[in-house]
């Protein structure tokens, strides 16, 4: 799914965007995407469903990552089966454009050539997974997933618990495409414990270990020698899973990375993902949450390298003035740095008119003459 961008050769996954039927997006188009990309704007007008929206071109297997974002927004409906019994659906209308899931409705997104564009739409037959009871099958309704008029994925909208009970059997599908490319997701709150141990374990007893060091140092000033899991998810802690833990300057034992605040594990988790995300994608949901307004300039520098060096296309969310700035700062540090000469970087903010959600874009010039003058660009 990668293009050649103007970047010293190497790929972008997404040189622009355009997406239609998501959601509160009509229609949206952005016309020019780069290395790091800063959304912005006011509550509500888009900015995570933007988000979500690169995780489903992203995702390997759509289905489970629809079900995700239907269960990240609560969207869930008390419904009754054919016997008359008490369930719980999805509300699967939550996902389309108006709320409405009708039979010519259906979401792109992709580039805006249209080329490695992913399109999700009811399907116009019943469809089955291998696995399913027939029967179960030709009485729901189906999403069809495609890509260039091919068949990725096409799953019955099954009730939540039955989901639930065969989760194994969604996530791997029933096509064996491999059209997905890597990623990773944080949201605007803290990280768990499972996912800190997952996103822990495609860095441990490598040269990324170090990486996770230095995000910590960011904020500890060199204090922290080394980062580490513990425990596991059985026995008489298993309800607190694995653990991270930082070995301190000064302390006798290590300390648990919660103990040390909010700014220590969003700074690990962001640490953590980048080196999870090499030739992929990043997507963080309000990136300044929990990081103190003076360190932001230095996350913004670790970010920016990380995504240069490991080829990752990252997109975060904000409305915070002093993260806007501090990604200013960052950039206008690192044009002048070898390591990351040229690095393209954009800044767009989300505008809501009725209905409709327009975008107004940010050249890497204009961001820096905005942050230097103070124009207000939420």
């Amino acid at each position: 799914m990668s293009v050649e961008s103007s970047e010293n050769g190497k790929k972008l996954h997404l040189p622009d965007l355009t997406i239609k039927g998501f959601r509160g997006f009509r229609e949206l188009e952005i016309q020019h995407l780069g290395r790091v990309n800063l959304i912005v704007g006011e509550n509500s007008v888009g900015k995570s469903s933007l988000l979500d929206a690169v995780k489903v071109y992203a995702s390997e297997r759509r289905y489970p990552t629809l079900i995700e974002i239907l269960e990240d927004r609560d969207e869930v409906a008390d419904d009754e089966d054919e016997e008359g019994r008490s369930t719980v659906s999805f509300n699967w209308d939550a996902l389309f454009f108006g709320r409405r899931m009708i039979s010519d409705s259906f979401i792109s997104i992709g580039r805006k050539d249209g080329t490695s564009q992913i399109r999700v739409a009811p399907a116009n037959t019943q469809g089955s997974l291998d696995g399913f009871d027939d029967a179960l099958s030709d009485r729901l309704p189906s999403l069809e997933v495609t890509s260039g008029g091919n068949l990725l994925e096409r799953v019955p909208l099954v009730p939540m618990d039955f989901y639930r009970r065969n989760f194994r059997l969604f996530r791997n599908g029933q096509n064996q495409d491999s059209s997905g490319t890597v990623y990773q997701s944080l949201g605007p709150d803290v990280i768990g414990n499972h996912n800190m141990a997952r996103l822990w374990d495609g860095v441990a007893l490598t040269d990324d270990e170090a990486l996770a060091e230095h995000g910590l140092n960011l904020i500890f000033h060199g204090e922290v020698e080394r980062v580490g899991m513990i425990g596991d998810d059985r026995g008489p802690r298993s309800r607190y899973g694995r653990i991270a833990i930082a070995r301190v300057k000064g302390e006798r034992r290590p300390v648990p990375l919660r103990s040390l605040g909010e700014g220590a594990t969003r700074m690990l988790g962001v640490a953590l993902a980048l080196s999870n995300s090499r030739d992929g994608f990043l997507l963080i949901d309000e990136i300044e949450n929990g990081v103190y307004y003076e360190i932001l300039p230095d996350l913004w520098k670790m970010v920016l390298k990380a995504a240069h060096e490991n080829n990752i296309q990252v997109f975060a969310t904000t409305h915070s003035w002093e993260c806007i700035e501090g990604f200013a700062r960052a950039v206008k540090d690192e044009i002048l740095s070898e390591e990351i000469k040229g690095i393209d970087v954009t800044l767009t903010r989300l505008d809501r008119h009725g209905d409709e959600i327009r975008t107004v874009e940010y050249s890497k010039e204009n961001l820096l003459v905005a942050a230097e003058q103070g124009i207000e660009v939420r």
